[in-house]
């Protein structure tokens, strides 16, 4: 053991709690960069000086420099104008890579890309703007694939190839972690790039399992908000990222009858599929009866770190969430709880579901007690929260809001998730308009987490 680990764990714990002060401050400035009230350059000069201090006191000047607001003056005195420049005319490269992205051009692009980053970045202060711009091609890559109808493995095996080509020396901060946000781990680029795309695999196969069944399949969670970006493995306690699905399904589905393909899969393992299927006969009587709204079950999927969570929506439910009746309350705007009773496998953890409005502001939605049936509990949620002129979406809309990707449409699910989006568009900016401060992120209890690109898009 050396002698700097025998001094009863001080120097250690010293070390710790500074990194922490560091991680605090560096998010504090993200916070205002996200919220507009620093500038792009004001926020690079301040993560490099955050990153280079070396005790509390060069921290408690870099703290009170941008409490100040004289970041910009020091940014124009020296050498960190120019890297402000540097990284605009990345950003303007990207965005020419992006324009008319195909299949077949896509690779030599991102090889480009990546070259201008590790031939012209030292240091790590920037790391979250770059991820954030390189995740933002690989979205509009993935995509080009689904539009051009190119089986997305091809996608996976391309990058994978790429980046772990001996070759080409990746800038070692795509390759590195950055720590813990909002308890979860934050995973490399590389580490993210896999990630994603496994999990997209895997929603391909789930894809084709569901076509015959489903009116829609939306991507929920955070592969919807952070592909490429938020989704990690499970490397550590924090765990590994799980998918979120809203699957929407016609009632008269619900029959075994129409499951074959679903029953012959080997996605998912055998214990886990008869317990669905023990569930959905419970959930069609539940349903009938009037006792239930909506049917979640996780399934681990075979061979992998992660889980799949869907939550199977008849349409009319679907409809009441994001539809006419839910428009109507935000213009009434009078107070009101519209529940939604969930058909679980395991009662809901938590006593309180805590939802935020536009201002990040939370409403402790206290969870009734859940009655066991056959298979499982029925647990009441909040479908959406309307409380002094503030409105705080549901957790199931927090699933599809701000981002949402609808992967399978066979009934219109594409229109009303944009008419969705179009209506919590105009309700944050009508609360926007008597508190400026709000913000339609911040409706999402993870926003802090978001890419900075997300932000900018929502603005």
């Amino acid at each position: 053991m050396s002698k700097f680990e025998k001094i009863d764990g001080r120097e250690v714990g010293h070390a710790k709690r500074f990194a922490e002060l560091k991680q605090n401050l560096q998010m504090n400035v993200q916070e205002l960069y996200f919220q507009r009230f620093l500038k792009q350059e004001e926020v690079l000069v301040l993560l490099k000086e955050i990153a280079m201090a070396k005790d509390r006191n060069e921290l408690r000047k870099v703290e009170r420099k941008f409490h100040s607001g004289d970041a910009v003056a020091v940014s124009r005195a020296d050498k960190d104008a120019e890297a402000f420049s540097e990284m605009q005319h990345f950003k303007i490269f990207l965005d020419k890579s992006i324009d008319k992205l195909a299949v077949s051009n896509w690779r030599d692009r991102f090889v480009l890309l990546l070259g201008k980053v590790n031939g012209s970045y030292e240091y790590n202060y920037h790391e979250t703007l770059i991820k954030a711009w390189l995740a933002e091609f690989l979205e509009e890559v993935y995509r080009c694939h689904l539009v051009e109808k190119v089986d997305i493995r091809l996608l996976g095996e391309q990058l994978g190839s790429l980046l772990n080509e001996k070759n080409f020396n990746l800038p070692s901060f795509l390759k590195t972690q950055n720590g813990v946000s909002l308890g979860k781990r934050k995973p490399s680029f590389v580490e993210s790039v896999d990630a994603t795309m496994e999990r997209f695999y895997k929603i391909e196969d789930l894809k084709n399992l569901l076509r015959d069944l489903a009116d829609g399949i939306i991507i929920g969670g955070s592969m919807s908000y952070g592909p490429f970006f938020n989704i990690r493995k499970a490397l550590d306690e924090t765990g590994s990222a799980d998918v979120d699905l809203i699957v929407i399904l016609p009632e008269d589905k619900l029959d075994v009858s129409w499951w074959k393909k679903f029953q012959e899969s080997d996605l998912f393992d055998d214990t886990a599929r008869r317990v669905f299927f023990d569930r959905m006969n419970v959930f069609g009587a539940l349903l009938q009866g009037g006792e239930v709204d909506i049917f979640s079950q996780k399934f681990h999927v075979r061979n992998t770190d992660f889980d799949i969570s869907i939550h199977f929506f008849p349409p009319r439910v679907f409809d009441s969430m994001v539809g006419k009746q839910f428009q109507n309350d935000l213009l009434s705007d009078q107070d009101t709880i519209v529940v939604l009773n969930d058909f679980k496998a395991k009662e809901f953890p938590h006593a309180v579901c805590a939802q935020q409005n536009f201002l990040g502001e939370q409403y402790a939605f206290d969870v009734p007690a859940q009655r066991s049936v056959d298979g499982g509990v029925i647990t009441e949620l909040p479908s959406y929260i309307i409380q002094n002129h503030h409105f705080y979406p549901g957790i199931y809309q927090n699933l599809i809001s701000p981002c949402f990707s609808v992967c399978y449409d066979r009934g219109g699910t594409m229109d009303r998730v944009t008419k969705f989006k179009s209506i919590m568009g105009k309700r944050a900016e009508q609360e926007k308009g008597a508190c400026p401060e709000a913000q339609l992120l911040k409706s999402h209890i993870r926003h802090k987490i978001f890419s900075p690109e997300l932000f900018k898009k929502y603005q």
